[in-house]
């Protein structure tokens, strides 16, 4: 049996205490205008696959989280991440490492979000989105670093900073 999430909620808190613990000012259901953001990070830490570093400037993260991965709900999470370059300097979906999706009324595959995710986010601007993928009370693993985006429109971004630190 595949581990699963009760709701996002719960990986939310688990994405949260895994970046508290790296240093990170966080918040979680951030409204700008219409758009939720999901879990939104600030701080003077540079995420990496390897080794985080500190830098000097602060960055503004946000993680969008699902745990039903169907096709068309990781296209859905990817327009969303898109959308969140406009605010933030990096980016990422996160999603379950496995999951058990209903193909049909009687066969449930096992599928892999995270690579499903990696295939589908390989556009121009989806290919700078950052991939993490969680099992529950289990490992937070990045599948792909985010890029740094080039789309932040400062006013938005320093909304965000200032709902953080609120």
């Amino acid at each position: 049996m595949i581990p699963v999430f009760a709701d996002e909620e719960e990986m939310k808190v688990q994405l949260i205490k895994w970046l508290n613990i790296k240093g990170f000012l966080t918040a979680r259901n951030i409204h700008i205008g219409g758009p939720e953001l999901d879990v939104v990070a600030l701080g003077n830490i540079l995420i990496s696959k390897k080794e985080d570093k500190r830098i000097n400037n602060e960055l503004v993260y946000v993680f969008e989280t699902k745990i039903a991965t169907t096709r068309k709900l990781l296209k859905d999470i990817i327009e969303q991440a898109i959308l969140r370059m406009l605010v933030a300097d990096y980016v990422y979906i996160v999603v379950p490492n496995k999951a058990g999706v209903w193909v049909n009324e009687k066969h449930k595959e096992i599928r892999e979000p995270p690579f499903d995710a990696k295939k589908i986010a390989s556009g121009v601007y989806s290919n700078k989105i950052g991939i993490i993928s969680m099992e529950p009370k289990g490992p937070i693993k990045m599948v792909r670093q985010a890029q740094r985006t080039d789309l932040v429109l400062a006013k938005l971004k320093n909304d965000i900073i200032k709902k953080i630190r609120r």
